[in-house]
């Protein structure tokens, strides 16, 4: 269509020119004033200008219209696109800013919980080790001096003074590999350890003791069982009051949770009317592990 209006248009141009030619033939004084013209150098006889027009075909405007409306679709997409983006943004900048407090309230607690089960755990396991004490404390054995019985002879026979005592496991199990040593000694008060010091390195075996059971360990002074018996003047001595007679000794043992033991202990002679004795707990050297 474009070639055809392009010839169209040079032959209107032709057709135009030779009008012109005619005309200027017609009117030789107007040649003549032509011609008398001074030439400046440009010459410009056959040359005429003719202007072109290109226009679009009706189904190129209308691709060049939908090309044009796309590209604003386009660009508006992308502006609706970037603004939304914004949006967002603003969004969750203001979602992180609220969500902030709750989030720095949340390692807080979870901090405080945290603490809060471990001092709980510690003291599960402490209530649990002194349950345990507490338990062991209730059943392990327990062995003591629980009773004396006291003969002074001080006529007829070598005078001596023999005391027979009663131990006893008063725990609730058996008290293993029982070692007992026992001692007695004579002087002016107070009682001296150092002087009359319990031996524990050799002390006599005995086996174990089972609970609520008794057995028995005594001291005679006669001349047949003492390294040094006690005269009649010495017993004389005792009965006025003036010289102490002291029982004294030590139990060694092993409980059922395999845990050693040691009973430390200490008695003395009280004489009352009829030369009745009885002894009864010191002060110090009582004690047990």
């Amino acid at each position: 269509m474009r070639v055809v209006l392009i010839a169209l248009l040079l032959a209107t141009s032709a057709a135009y020119g030779q009008d012109s030619s005619g005309a200027t033939q017609e009117s030789p004084s107007v040649k003549g004033n032509q011609s008398a013209q001074p030439n400046n150098g440009s010459d410009t006889t056959g040359e005429i200008g003719v202007p072109v027009t290109i226009v679009d075909t009706p189904e190129q405007a209308s691709h060049a219209a939908k090309r044009e409306e796309k590209a604003d679709e386009h660009d508006a997409a992308d502006l609706d696109a970037q603004e939304r983006a914004a949006k967002a943004a603003e969004r969750s900048a203001a979602t992180a800013e609220r969500q902030e407090v709750p989030a720095w309230t949340q390692i807080i607690v979870g901090i405080a919980s945290t603490l809060i089960a471990v001092v709980a755990l510690i003291v599960s396991l402490w209530t649990a080790i002194t349950g345990i004490r507490t338990t062991r404390a209730q059943l392990r054995a327990y062995v003591s001096p629980v009773d004396f019985d006291t003969v002074i002879t001080n006529q007829n026979v070598p005078p001596h003074i023999e005391v027979k005592i009663t131990f006893k496991n008063t725990g609730q199990t058996p008290a293993r590999n029982v070692r007992l040593n026992l001692k007695w000694g004579v002087s002016r008060p107070p009682f001296k350890e150092d002087e009359h010091a319990t031996n524990v390195s050799n002390p006599e075996g005995r086996g174990s003791i089972s609970s609520q059971m008794a057995f028995y360990a005594g001291v005679l002074t006669s001349p047949h069982d003492a390294k040094h018996p006690l005269s009649q003047t010495d017993i004389e001595e005792i009965l006025k009051g003036n010289l102490r007679f002291w029982v004294f000794g030590v139990i060694e043992y092993d409980d059922v949770f395999r845990s050693s033991h040691k009973t430390r202990f200490r008695y003395v002679m009280n004489v009352e009317a009829n030369n009745i004795a009885t002894f009864s707990p010191c002060t110090e050297g009582n004690d047990e592990t």
